[in-house]
């Protein structure tokens, strides 16, 4: 036989080291002699006795012994009958191992027995395809069917053997995805989706840079939905954030990318979502929402949906990888702003700034891309679409007007009850069919209300006694010297007189602003003067400048110039208060 075997003692004795299952060749060599010229008779080959039902003896050969096995052959020149008869190996066993470009490794002549799971191993396969129609939620798992065979089939195995072998039959079963790589022409699509982000839109520290906002503020963080169109050619991107991903939001973001890339490309790829689908109808047919055909039909683009399910999001894997990259560089860490608008901005710049990078395998920077696909895209109407949401309108008896679960004032002057309202993303207006009549941020949460002071001046007017009381004034911000007159004034002339000036101030403060306002209050409480007429004289004597005349014409009025005016001493009027003695005696 070719398999010498020898006792452990002979071993020991002729190695420094013997390791069952393994081909020591540099054992037979001298300590710093690895090229063959002092070799130790007696075979190599040791087997390996395998412990419990399996007594069969492997054999084995590790990777360095091949390499060294192969150098003897190329390099020394060796030949395989003397490698052979040197190492007591099979001749054969050398020539496979010399030829061999890779090192040899253990390979199953049949798959390994399961004598446990083999009696039973067409019921569980029988569980497994039964359970292809069964709903997704209620099919087995390995725990129930190991219970089944233990109940049905009297099975004395584990249960982390059939775990094993379920976990091995589905994955087999799975059969891999190939994607295709996808190449488009310049201008020819973009795709579309949302994604949502976390920001924080109260910061009271935006005077501090980026990057120290985040460690002084203490506000909550409000979650915004991100819409993105990224260009398919160029890879271009425009990004915004809206409160909500409703149907006005939907189709002004829109009208805003295109006014971003400057005109629009031929095909734009949506998935399934419900502002633009009504229902999914077979193949790639849907049936569109009103809104979604108007947008269509003003700039004139077309639109592919892809799939339904997560099949579908490949189809538009470049947006979808688009929102990620967002999310994970412009997000991060996350911007704290005063408003929506601010950080609106903010996207606005990063988008032109990264036209200025290079997408992975590609030649060439975006802004170059761009540049190609600019020439190819469709040009725009001379004027974008009204992003808004029209509907009849009607104010309750506190002068609200109700929208989407929100309450915006009206003017109490308003003479028509037929009232219109238009609602955009970020404002709504209230008209009466021939102009706005009110103006108000848009509320996107539930039974708000949105009131602007002046349009309850009238009213209050009318009932002074309320002022104190009004929710339009309490809620509204003012300046803590107006409030001070107002409390003044009612200890001096009572509730009534008190709430008729103060919306006297109020209306001044809305026509010469809180600055000389409050300057003008100021002075007049400080000499008791606690008359809006007093205030009102103060603003006009400090908005005017010092040593202004103005200059009558005297054109048209010639009867005019036979009269003097005698400018009188007005020093005189000391007198009355007894600043300078009569010696004149001018006013008895």
């Amino acid at each position: 036989s070719n398999r010498a075997f020898i006792s452990g003692r002979e071993a020991r004795t002729r190695s420094r080291e013997i390791v069952f299952a393994s081909l020591k060749v540099g054992r037979f060599f001298a300590k710093d002699d690895r090229k063959g010229g002092h070799l130790t008779e007696g075979p190599i080959m040791v087997p390996c006795s395998l412990e419990g039902p399996r007594t069969k003896e492997v054999w084995m050969l590790k990777a360095d012994d091949w390499s060294f096995l192969r150098r003897l052959h190329e390099q020394e020149g060796k030949s395989i009958r003397w490698i052979a008869k040197e190492f007591d190996m099979s001749r054969k066993t050398v020539a496979k191992h010399v030829r061999q470009t890779s090192p040899p490794r253990y390979a199953m002549s049949k798959p390994r027995s399961s004598p446990v799971m083999e009696p039973v191993r067409n019921v569980v396969i029988a569980i497994l395809e039964a359970d292809k129609s069964a709903p997704v939620k209620q099919r087995h798992t390995g725990k129930r069917i190991y219970d089944r065979l233990v109940a049905e089939h009297d099975f004395k195995g584990g249960e982390s053997t059939v775990r094993q072998f379920v976990t091995n039959w589905r994955k087999g079963q799975v059969r891999p995805k190939i994607f295709i790589p996808l190449q488009f022409a310049p201008g020819s699509r973009a795709q579309v989706d949302f994604g949502e982000i976390y920001a924080c839109l109260d910061c009271k520290h935006t005077h501090l840079p980026w990057e120290l906002r985040a460690s002084a503020c203490s506000a909550n963080l409000v979650k915004l939905q991100c819409f993105v169109m990224r260009l398919c050619y160029s890879r271009r991107v425009f990004a915004m954030c809206l409160p909500s991903a409703n149907m006005v939001g939907f189709i002004a973001a829109h009208k805003l990318a295109f006014e971003h890339f400057g005109s629009r490309p031929k095909e734009l790829v949506y998935d399934n979502l419900t502002l633009a689908v009504r229902k999914v109808l077979k193949g790639h047919n849907r049936e569109l929402t009103k809104p979604f055909e108007h947008l269509i039909g003003y700039y004139g683009f077309g639109y592919h949906f892809c799939k339904p399910g997560k099949d579908g999001a490949h189809e538009k894997g470049g947006v979808e990888s688009g929102v990620g990259f967002i999310r994970r560089n412009w997000f991060v860490p996350v911007p704290h702003v005063k408003d929506l608008a601010e950080l609106n901005a903010y996207l606005q710049q990063r988008c032109l700034e990264d036209m200025a990078r290079t997408v992975d395998d590609q030649p060439q920077t975006i802004g170059q891309a761009w540049e190609c696909e600019s020439q190819h895209t469709a040009k725009l109407p001379a004027t974008g679409i009204d992003a808004c949401v029209i509907e009849p309108a009607s104010f309750d008896d506190y002068g609200m007007v109700r929208y989407d679960k929100n309450f915006y004032s009206i003017p109490d002057t308003i003479a028509t009850s037929k009232l219109w309202i238009r609602a955009y993303w970020d404002h709504v207006e209230i008209t009466d069919g021939t102009k706005v009549v009110a103006r108000h941020a848009r509320c996107y949460g539930s039974k708000e209300r949105t009131f602007e002071p002046e349009h309850y001046f009238q009213t209050l007017e009318r009932r002074p006694g309320a002022v104190g009381f009004a929710q339009p004034l309490l809620k509204a911000s003012w300046p803590s010297a107006y409030w001070r007159f107002f409390e003044d004034l009612k200890l001096t002339r009572g509730p009534s007189v008190a709430g008729k000036e103060f919306v006297r101030l109020l209306r001044l403060h809305n026509q010469y602003g809180a600055g000389p306002t409050v300057s003008a209050v100021t002075e007049a409480t400080a000499v008791g003067a606690l008359a809006v007429d007093a205030i009102k004289s103060i603003i006009l004597a400090n908005v005017r400048p010092a040593g202004e005349a103005i200059k009558l014409d005297m054109k048209n009025r010639e009867h005019l110039a036979d009269y003097d005016v005698i400018i009188s001493d007005l020093s005189c009027y000391q007198l009355l208060t007894e600043e300078i003695a009569n010696d004149t005696k001018c006013i008895a």
